[in-house]
């Protein structure tokens, strides 16, 4: 009991860490945090496609500009082109060198003696032990992303148990497995390419049948997206894309309307 009637109670809130709050004290700030919370992940979301942007752009344009730089320092003593080469290395200048040059080299591949000379450097680069595990892996990841050929190497996306039965993998179906191993099952086996994050051109090869796979209702170039970006792109079902907005019908004449022509007219 309070022995002085007219002192209000000490204690008007509570907390569970134990720390003294005004009556709806521990609920504000709840809400402060949560909203702290839903503010930096906005943020983040925000920042995140910008960074990785000025980031790609800026590893396109870093080697240009590490070259201009090294060739500026080359070539002190002759002042002109010393001066040539520090306005090449100019920030954003790469990237205009770089566009010319992919251009260049798809203005060579599609005649004769560029693709004669490209196909050169393809077969010289696959002989050098190191650069071939590199150029090769680029090169597969390229052609599956960019050409109608990687494109339709892989079939359909299908969702399959993966590394265990607790959990799911994102999977491309690749053709029907054949020879020593589809000899040795009772069942027809399909091949299946699981990808590996955020890298696709390396995975896990496996050969399941039919009944142990899940079709997924997305576009194989969706799918792959998702796996490029570990979960953060989430395609739309593929029956969403191809569904078009029915035509609207025309309305019925109305009685006595002039501009209504009678059937069989």
């Amino acid at each position: 009991m309070n022995p002085n009637p007219a002192m209000p109670p000490v204690h008007q809130g509570s907390s569970q860490s134990g720390r003294w709050l005004p009556p709806g004290g521990e609920a504000r700030a709840k809400g402060f945090w949560a909203s702290l919370r839903a503010t930096l992940l906005t943020g983040l979301l925000i920042f995140l496609p910008v960074a990785i942007t000025v980031w790609v752009l800026n590893l396109l344009d870093s080697p240009f500009r590490s070259m201009f730089s090294a060739l500026a320092d080359f070539f002190k003593e002759h002042k002109d082109f010393a001066n040539i080469f520090r306005m090449l290395s100019f920030p954003g200048v790469g990237l205009v060198l770089g566009f010319a040059l992919i251009l260049l080299l798809g203005v060579l591949a599609r005649n004769y003696l560029g693709h004669f000379l490209i196909q050169w450097v393809d077969d010289v680069a696959k002989r050098i032990p190191l650069i071939r595990t590199i150029y090769t892996g680029t090169k597969q990841l390229s052609d599956t992303v960019f050409t109608a050929a990687g494109k339709e190497s892989f079939r359909r996306a299908v969702l399959v148990h993966f590394p265990g039965d607790s959990s799911y993998a994102i999977g491309f179906v690749t053709g029907e497995a054949k020879g020593p191993a589809q000899a040795v099952t009772d069942e027809t086996v399909i091949n299946v390419f699981v990808p590996t994050t955020p890298n696709p051109t390396s995975g896990f090869l496996l050969m399941l049948p039919a009944a142990k796979m899940i079709p997924l209702d997305v576009a194989v170039e969706d799918a792959l997206k998702m796996v490029i970006s570990g979960g953060i792109y989430v395609p739309p079902p593929k029956a969403a894309q191809n569904t078009a907005a029915p035509a609207p019908e025309p309305p019925e004449p109305v009685a006595g309307d002039a501009s209504a022509k009678p059937a069989g007219s």
